[in-house]
């Protein structure tokens, strides 16, 4: 019996499933009996799903690398005359007199510079990395101070939060930039539960990769399926005041950790966000 191999036949289908469509490469080789007929076939499936994956995340850290050295030159060439409209806004607005419609707009311009400068440090968060400070803490630690700093946000917008008994294992990591993290994430799941909801909060040990993940799960309406692909991208946000660089820095602060974060979304019930830590070792 000889396994034909000039006769390999490659293909990679999108397979549906319950689950979702998973990738599969299909190889065929024709077996040969010992006179050169044909006597058969092997067929070997193979799931691509962690390759696809890997490729995505490579393309998506080269995009951010290019974007993060524009952004980087676009913020400082921007910053600086700001600062001058800033001054001279400041300026005009202490000759106006109190309560007069010229002060009223140069206090306006004054507010608007400063919101261009919040979008500026934005950009400047992503486009330059960020010396970590790293410590050990237990993960219910972690996750209980954002959780505390959103509290009265959820309670005045209805919004039911359900957290698990957290893990007490220890992580190690900067303690601001982690929070930072977990905050945007769960500010993203309250503005996507306008007419209240639940905000879910569980912890699941990944001992096979020797770490934890937390998943925030909220009750709104999902993201489309055209758009998961995108939210980590900076600049896309389907938000009207939205910047799109929340998620974005997200994902830069948890990488940083030699994290991971993922996911799931169906449009009408919800969305979850997996994210990865390793134990501290």
């Amino acid at each position: 019996m000889i396994q034909d191999e000039r006769s390999l036949i490659e293909k990679e289908i999108d397979y549906p499933s319950a689950n979702g469509v998973i990738p599969i490469c299909v190889s065929v080789t024709p077996l040969r009996g010992s006179e050169g007929g044909k006597i058969g076939a092997v067929i070997i499936l193979r799931d691509l799903r962690e390759i696809r994956e890997l490729q995505e995340k490579v393309r998506r850290s080269e995009r951010l690398a290019s974007l993060g050295r524009l952004a980087s030159g676009v913020a400082h060439e921007i910053r600086n005359p700001l600062s001058s409209i800033k001054g001279f806004a400041q300026y005009f607005r202490d000759k106006f007199e109190g309560g007069s419609e010229d002060k009223s707009h140069a206090d306006i311009m004054i507010q608007e510079v400063e919101r261009l400068n919040r979008v500026i440090t934005q950009l400047l968060d992503f486009a330059r990395p960020k010396e970590l400070h790293l410590q050990s803490y237990p993960l219910s630690q972690v996750l209980e101070h954002p959780l505390k700093l959103i509290r009265a946000d959820l309670n005045r917008k209805g919004i039911k939060l359900i957290p698990s008994p957290f893990s007490e294992e220890k992580v190690k990591v900067d303690s601001d930039q982690i929070t930072q993290a977990l905050l945007n994430i769960f500010l993203n799941a309250m503005e996507s539960m306008d007419h209240g909801g639940e905000l879910r909060v569980d912890t699941k040990s990944r001992n096979e990769k020797g770490g934890v993940e937390i998943w925030i799960s909220d009750t709104g309406p999902g993201i489309p399926q055209e758009n998961l692909s995108r939210i980590f991208d900076p600049f896309f946000s389907t938000k009207k005041k939205g910047t799109g660089l929340g998620l974005a820095i997200t994902a830069k602060i948890v990488e940083a950790h030699e994290g991971e974060i993922t996911v799931e979304s169906k449009e009408g019930k919800g969305t979850t966000v997996k994210v990865y830590l390793p134990f501290s070792k």
